[in-house]
């Protein structure tokens, strides 16, 4: 069955150099099989760089290795013929690892296993499978794979080739067809508010006819969110609401730490100070929260310090090596290694 492409469609506006850069990730990724280096990207773009950085955030770019590449969403921006291939590939690799899991139970299953069933799979359709436009590649379709984890976890390789191996849930015995499959996963992802795009200049407004006209919506694949009326000003009626947007809109021309919580990290700050807290838990040991630049890592450290300086009536704003909780020795540092970063929360008994 065609996959129904507007499943993808976010409802938050890009400009068209966002667009373009989106369509030329995913076409140099999958006509060419490699990922654009940041670095090179970013000294091409000069000024407008941190549109990457926003792109990753909406979910339509990924940041691995230092090199971006497409996420199954980008698909909705590439070319009728490219993603209904790759879309068609990727439905026969979810048939393939079903069929392996059913043979072999749970385990991890290389994505050269994975490719010899998808080649019986094709020679089992006797012919009634057709690629337009030129050649698809299997292992540059098991990129999509990491969208999709509540079917299966995946073991990443290299920049040429992202995913080495693959270990399915029980999930994956449910599988019927991507879009079912797409529609459950969206399902289960969290929700959270649209992310302000603002390195590249948004196109003009237009002016609305009546005070009833309706407002823009702003969509991440599963969730809706109606921006506020500009009248009455939020200045004047909600003070707090004013300051919040202002906050977010200079968020998004800087790599500082956001001091609102956008991704919802609430719950993952309050597990780990418990785990951080908990007589029970035994030192030492390291907490490793390891992501690509402009993926939270930061912010989720400063949330933790401020909860932990809160509760022992201490204010300090400098995030790194700083000394938190009620157990002796507990500290939380930031470490960057080439271009991509690695926070750690380390956790060590000392004699006092």
């Amino acid at each position: 069955m065609p996959f129904d492409w507007e499943q993808l469609k976010p409802n938050h506006r890009l400009t068209e150099p966002q667009k373009r850069l989106v369509r030329e990730i995913g076409e140099n990724f999958l006509l060419k099989g490699t990922g654009i280096p940041d670095h090179q990207k970013k000294v091409e773009l000069k000024k407008e760089r941190n549109v990457l950085n926003e792109l990753v955030q909406v979910g339509l770019i990924r940041n691995n290795w230092n090199h971006y590449y497409p996420t199954f969403q980008a698909l909705y921006y590439l070319s009728d013929t490219l993603r209904d291939n790759y879309a068609e590939m990727l439905h026969l690799i979810f048939k393939a690892i079903q069929a392996l899991y059913e043979d072999s139970g749970p385990q991890r299953f290389s994505l050269q296993q994975v490719e010899q069933q998808v080649n019986l799979l094709i020679s089992a359709s006797s012919g009634t499978l057709a690629w337009r436009g030129g050649n698809v590649y299997p292992h540059r379709a098991a990129l999509f794979l990491l969208d999709f984890t509540r079917l299966v976890s995946v073991q990443e390789s290299s920049p040429d080739t992202p995913v080495a191996a693959v270990v399915a849930t029980d999930n994956i015995l449910d599988y019927e067809d991507l879009q079912l499959a797409w529609r459950e996963e969206l399902a289960l992802r969290p929700s959270r508010p649209n992310l302000p795009v603002a390195s590249v200049p948004l196109e003009e407004p237009k002016e609305a006819t009546s005070s009833n006209s309706a407002q823009p919506k702003t969509d991440l694949g599963n969730v809706t969110v109606t921006p506020p009326s500009p009248t009455p000003s939020p200045s004047t009626t909600h003070p707090e609401l004013a300051k919040s947007i202002v906050e977010v809109a200079v968020r998004a021309l800087s790599d500082k730490p956001a001091t609102l919580d956008l991704l919802e990290f609430g719950d993952y700050a309050d597990a780990l100070i418990d785990l951080i807290q908990s007589p029970k838990t035994q030192t030492p040991l390291t907490i490793g929260i390891d992501g690509p630049w402009g993926s939270g890592k930061t912010t989720l450290m400063g949330m933790m310090r401020d909860r932990l300086d809160r509760e022992r009536g201490e204010t300090n704003k400098e995030p790194k090596a700083h000394t938190y909780g009620s157990m002796p020795g507990s500290t939380i540092e930031k470490r960057v290694c080439g271009r991509r970063s690695h926070s750690k929360f380390s956790l060590r008994s000392e004699n006092r």
